[in-house]
């Protein structure tokens, strides 16, 4: 793949373009245009054929331009402050629409937004209607506020995925066939998927006045309370057979493993994961009873 799409997968990832303003950026590119003493700072991303402007601080001038009247084209070209004087006297430039006609830039420098992967996605740069040049010490703060602009960046894109793996996570706990439920050393349900609310019959409303004990079927009852009690004492207590009843009453068989989270050394929550196997253990019971059967008539 070539590097020109390679770079343009890479601001994609970003997931910025188009999207609405950002206060962290706009106070970056106000204090840009003021450590540069210049009437324009803006933020601009280099699309494949366009480029856009994430920020812009100053006199308002075009958000959305097509690539090829694009200053930050030229910028994104090498890894140092692309700057430009005087754009009549540049012969890449002073040919430009903006240049020849409003908003009549005649002075542009930028620094390139460079990805921890080494792609230019755009540029942070200050525009006058006036020739000029910037100091080195202006230079050294544009450089330094393009990095604080590709931080930001990369923080947001790195919330994206954090969002994306809760959503993939949250997808996998509701759409599995297994039963998920957290409950607190109270007994009170603080947490069950949808597959254990269709088990048993309940709905998420329900869960708020629900506790545990109330779920598990009462000749279990007395068997669920010691495992409760070895998990509240930290103990591992392995594989292990329960029997719930739903909410009109029938008997669920479930097996599966029980953890308990710990919050400074004190129980803080148990996590259960459940397969109800209450037709496996219907179909073990009648083959044990037509196992017994056939003994006894061997027998006599």
């Amino acid at each position: 793949m070539c590097d020109e799409k390679m770079r343009v997968m890479a601001l994609k990832s970003y997931r910025i373009l188009d999207t609405p303003s950002d206060e962290h950026l706009d106070l970056l590119t106000q204090l840009t245009a003021r450590f540069c003493e210049v009437p324009v700072a803006l933020i601009s991303l280099v699309d494949k054929h366009r480029q856009w402007a994430k920020s812009i601080s100053g006199v308002r001038i075009y958000e959305e331009t097509p690539r090829e009247m694009s200053f930050c084209d030229l910028a994104i070209g090498g890894d140092k402050i692309f700057e430009v004087t005087n754009t009549e006297e540049n012969d890449q430039l002073r040919g430009n629409p903006l240049v020849t006609a409003s908003p009549n830039i005649r002075f542009y420098a930028g620094a390139p937004l460079i990805t921890p992967s080494g792609h230019k996605i755009g540029a942070l740069c200050v525009l006058d209607m006036v020739p000029r040049q910037l100091t080195s010490k202006q230079r050294s703060a544009l450089l330094e506020m393009s990095r604080l602009v590709m931080q930001r960046f990369d923080t947001r894109k790195e919330m994206n995925l954090l969002k994306d793996s809760e959503l993939q996570l949250a997808d996998l706990i509701e759409n599995t066939s297994d039963l998920i439920q957290s409950v607190s050393p109270e007994g009170l349900i603080l947490f069950a998927n949808q597959t254990w609310l269709d088990t048993l019959g309940y709905t998420k409303s329900d869960l708020p006045s629900l506790n545990i004990f109330e779920v598990i079927h009462p000749d279990c009852q007395a068997h669920c309370g010691s495992l409760f009690q070895r998990l509240m004492e930290g103990e591992d207590i392995g594989l292990v057979d329960v029997v719930f009843k739903s909410k009109e009453g029938c008997p669920i068989a479930l097996e599966g493993r029980i953890t308990v989270r710990f919050e400074d050394g004190k129980p803080a929550a148990t996590r259960a994961i459940f397969r109800d196997v209450t037709e496996r253990k219907k179909v073990q019971k009648e083959l044990e009873v037509r196992e017994a059967r056939y003994r006894g008539l061997i027998n006599n």
